[in-house]
């Protein structure tokens, strides 16, 4: 049951994806959207095993759940969210979501998706009743979300634009250049470079 505190909180972003791993972009956007939207707290939820992605996560379901915690250490606004980690199966963003409304039934919640995501949301399983109980703010990760608006076939009262700043980085980049021993402690938050350190999952020349 959530606290007293937590039942003061009224606005809540939520924020899904496999985070493998979590990087600068992913933290910026966080914090930006709870800047915009007055979003008093956001949930960083990595998925076991996202819905539309059939390879395996590089990184362990323990070390995503524990790069986003070390992270979110960092900002009072930002929360680790492990219900998919602990399910240990793929989860369908509706059901996480009846769960977060479960724990704070009086917020309102609203999903981040990426303006890529947003195109394709109808294929998303249970679309139709995320946006019976929840709004999406929709972000930019295309450098231009004109087009995800073009496809906004959704009612318009429950769709919101943030016109975020454009992170040119990805998680895949981020693993491809772990591979070639590239260096990435520019594209990660300290936290998240450090705990990769920590547990050898870098290789030294990529340091």
């Amino acid at each position: 049951m959530p606290s007293s505190q937590d039942l003061s909180i009224h606005r809540i972003g939520f924020l899904g994806g496999t985070f493998d791993p979590i990087h600068q972009g992913h933290v910026s956007l966080a914090l930006e959207a709870a800047n915009v939207f007055s979003l008093q707290r956001v949930l960083l939820c990595p998925a076991f095993q996202a819905p539309l992605r059939n390879d395996q996560p590089f990184f362990s379901g323990e070390d995503r759940l524990s790069m986003v915690e070390s992270v979110a250490a960092n900002y009072s606004v930002l929360q680790t969210y492990d219900h998919e980690i602990r399910k240990q199966k793929t989860c369908y963003t509706f059901e996480t979501l009846q769960s977060v409304q479960r724990e704070y039934p009086q917020s309102q919640v609203f999903l981040l998706i990426g303006d890529d995501q947003f195109i394709q949301f109808d294929k998303w399983k249970f679309n139709q009743k995320i946006l019976e109980h929840f709004d999406l703010l929709i972000f930019n990760r295309n450098q231009d979300n004109s087009t995800s608006e073009d496809h906004c076939n959704f009612p318009k009262d429950k769709i919101h634009f943030l016109q975020n700043d454009y992170f040119s980085h990805s998680s895949t980049e981020v693993r491809n250049l772990i591979k070639k021993g590239l260096e990435i402690k520019s594209l990660l938050h300290p936290s998240v470079y450090n705990y990769m350190k920590q547990k050898q999952l870098i290789p030294s020349k990529a340091q």
